[in-house]
């Protein structure tokens, strides 16, 4: 397992229960894990970009649309290789040589 799969799966053992986490402390685990992999620069990049782009649309769905587009570059930079779902919704599947356990 590569150190970033380890942070993120501590990251969600210390999230039991599952209270609703609000965007900023969201943001600022995602913020912890990306210190520690040495990608916080450009973690904070890519939320200064979506958060550009969500300023500027007034469009509901456009606004998901460009949110899920940030999700996925978040997921693409921390290299998560497992699926991903948003409100039990799958986005993309995960990684098939990636086994459970």
């Amino acid at each position: 397992m590569t150190d970033i799969n380890k942070l993120i799966d501590q990251m969600v053992e210390q999230e039991v229960p599952r209270a609703v986490k609000s965007e900023a402390e969201y943001r600022k685990n995602l913020i912890n894990v990306a210190r520690q992999v040495g990608c916080e620069h450009e973690l904070r990049q890519i939320f200064a970009k979506y958060d550009a782009k969500l300023g500027q649309c007034t469009n509901p769905q456009e606004r998901k649309h460009i949110a899920v587009a940030g999700i996925l570059e978040v997921n693409n930079l921390l290299n998560c290789r497992g699926g991903l779902a948003i409100n039990n919704i799958g986005i993309t599947p995960g990684d098939p040589s990636i086994k459970d356990g």
